[in-house]
């Protein structure tokens, strides 16, 4: 195995690949480079592709995507959207599937390999999937208990729960006839939800215990790790594409699915002068494809050194983006039935209603009403299914489709770290699968808070401080590292090792200025956003039954912002330590991986 040493001369990151043959010469970088330990490839090629398409295409597809092109501007949001994904999403999933297949080494410590200053990008890596991980399984938990309660006839958010009104009469709950069976189920039944982020009232143990489940079987999927994981995929990737095809049959057989797609997709072309619209698109094609979380990198470690990178890249990020707008179109045909029986309803209670008090009852209207993220899974499409024939199938269906796109994206998360333990020789004498089931569980147990009665609330304090700005960082290092560290003249010559092709003028350009340069704009975009004004967090008054803007309290800020600089720290706080390493301990760094 090499042995790569950097040299002090000039302060200059100088790699040295030293692997000495039988005739104490040295080899070049090809040479060693393939003298890998023996390493668990891929079953095929189609369970490397599977596995992919399954981590990129995640419920952000489904519950994200819809509600972000509709209020960026239909139609016209393609647009900004495309350019993102040739410009950014392509250029840094190809540079992240090239590391890993080349360096068969997981995200944590292949960036040792880069530079000896970039091992901080590979930390920071861990460090965001980790957190990412002990609070985007929450989101899953929820999923597995709608899984679950949705077995039983009627739906439990298809009514309100009644009360006496103290005439010996049942009448619905005041706050659920207000806000609407579906919405009263989400916030009082299974969030069972505080007005404040400093008002826990307790732990939701049927949440703990889908928690748990989820996680359960997370770790039993990926014992084996791609062995297991990759025999998986081919239900759990495959499996969203018949549910999404069933719902749009079912949607275009609806009254009002044409007014739902045409709200999707009604092109407001000055839109496009509005930055926050690019913006938006850029951030959204960088978190659907996973970029900068180590996923794609510890997936492609384990491909054959002579598989083609680039056609793998292209079939993923489309087929990802196709899926987005596949997962629109059914979406909003079934909403936009649901819109339309709303406005129907609307309209009669107007015209019995003998006030002047009318109501707007535009289809319009209520389509604005859909919120994205939680709120279009959860509330909104819930509610257009209990409208459905057969709404208990179309639910089971609905959240099994969920559970799916939740368990691949786990998979690529949780192997990203698993990866790197496993490479870094961490808990050397423990079995894979026992750091497996290590791993799942010290992520279970801090999880346990998302199970509480400000969960909702902790997510949105740790994806507003903890993820977003630490991820963008690493992207952007990584353009950095692999351009001026390592150099393209020589990742093209690994590149064309392995393929047999070299690298175009096209990524070259990408990889050098264009995306660090879009990269950079969303950086100082999301840094102004979390500046420029206090940052708050959308609670729900519990009391008045509706959603509020709220400011963070100020532990809140103090552990976001611990978060966030504890996680991209270790980029420039591991250059200094090598720094001091060279200069005032004379030692060399040495990787050993």
């Amino acid at each position: 195995m090499a042995e790569v040493k950097f040299s002090a001369a000039n302060d200059a990151a100088e790699v040295k690949l030293e692997s000495k043959n039988k005739n104490g010469g040295e080899k070049n970088l090809e040479e060693s480079g393939n003298k890998q330990p023996e390493r668990r490839q891929w079953g095929n090629k189609f369970e490397f592709l599977l596995s992919c398409i399954g981590y990129a295409v995640g419920l952000g597809n489904i519950w994200r995507f819809p509600w972000l092109a509709k209020k960026n501007g239909g139609g016209a949001f393609l647009i900004p959207y495309f350019t993102m994904l040739i410009l950014e999403g392509i250029p840094v999933f190809y540079l992240e599937m090239n590391i890993g297949q080349r360096f068969k080494l997981g995200p944590g410590p292949v960036w040792q390999k880069i530079s000896p200053w970039a091992g901080g990008v590979g930390l920071c890596t861990l460090a965001a999937s980790f957190l990412s991980g002990c609070f985007y399984r929450m989101p899953f938990g929820w999923i597995i208990y709608y899984f679950f309660t949705s077995m039983q006839n009627p739906l439990p958010w298809s009514s309100c729960p009644q009360v006496s009104d103290g005439n010996s009469t049942m009448i619905d709950l005041p706050k659920c006839k207000k806000i609407g069976s579906a919405e009263y189920y989400w916030y009082y039944t299974a969030l069972q939800i505080s007005s404040s982020i400093e008002d826990n009232t307790g732990l939701s143990w049927q949440l703990v215990l889908s928690l748990f489940g989820c996680y359960t079987i997370i770790t039993a999927c990926m014992i084996k790790g791609i062995e297991s994981a990759g025999k998986v995929v081919y239900f759990t990737a495959l499996f969203p594409y018949v549910c999404l095809l069933i719902f749009l049959i079912q949607g275009l057989t609806l009254e009002g699915y044409e007014e739902g797609l045409y709200y999707l997709f009604r092109p407001e072309w000055d839109r496009l002068k509005d930055p926050i619209v690019w913006k938006d698109a850029a951030a959204q094609i960088f978190f659907s494809l996973s970029l900068g979380f180590g996923g794609i990198i510890a997936y492609a470690s384990y491909n054959d050194e002579k598989n083609d990178t680039l056609k793998d890249t292209l079939i993923i990020c489309f087929v990802n983006c196709f899926t987005s707008i596949f997962a629109g179109c059914a979406i909003f045909s079934i909403l936009g039935y649901r819109a339309t029986m709303k406005s129907k309803n609307c309209i009669l209670e107007n015209s019995l209603n003998s006030s002047n008090m009318w109501h707007n009852c535009s289809v319009d209207y209520f389509l604005d009403q859909t919120s994205g993220g939680s709120g279009l899974a959860f509330v909104a499409f819930t509610e257009a299914i209990d409208l459905l024939p057969g709404s208990i199938f179309f639910a089971i269906l609905f959240f099994l489709m969920l559970v799916t796109l939740g368990l691949d994206s786990a998979f690529g998360s949780l192997e990203g770290v698993l990866t790197s333990v496993i490479d870094m020789k961490i808990f050397p004498k423990l079995r894979d699968e026992w750091k497996m089931v290590t791993i799942a569980l010290i992520m279970f147990i801090p999880g346990i808070a998302f199970c509480t009665s400000i969960g909702e609330y902790l997510i949105q304090l740790f994806s507003d401080f903890g993820i977003d700005f630490p991820i963008i960082i690493v992207a952007f290092a990584e353009l950095m590292f692999v351009s001026y560290a390592y150099g393209l003249d020589k990742f093209g010559e690994d590149i064309e090792h392995m393929t047999g092709r070299n690298i175009s003028l096209f990524f070259k350009i990408c990889w050098k200025y264009v995306s660090p340069a879009l990269i950079a704009i969303v950086l100082g975009f999301t840094f102004y956003g979390m500046v420029s004004k206090p940052p708050q967090y959308t609670a729900w008054d519990t009391e008045q039954a509706l959603s509020v803007k709220k400011d963070y309290p100020g532990w809140a800020l103090f552990v976001g912002v611990t978060c966030t600089l504890l996680t991209f720290i270790c980029i420039p706080g591991y250059a200094l330590w090598v720094v001091y390493k060279r200069r005032y301990k004379g030692e060399k760094h040495t990787i050993n991986y």
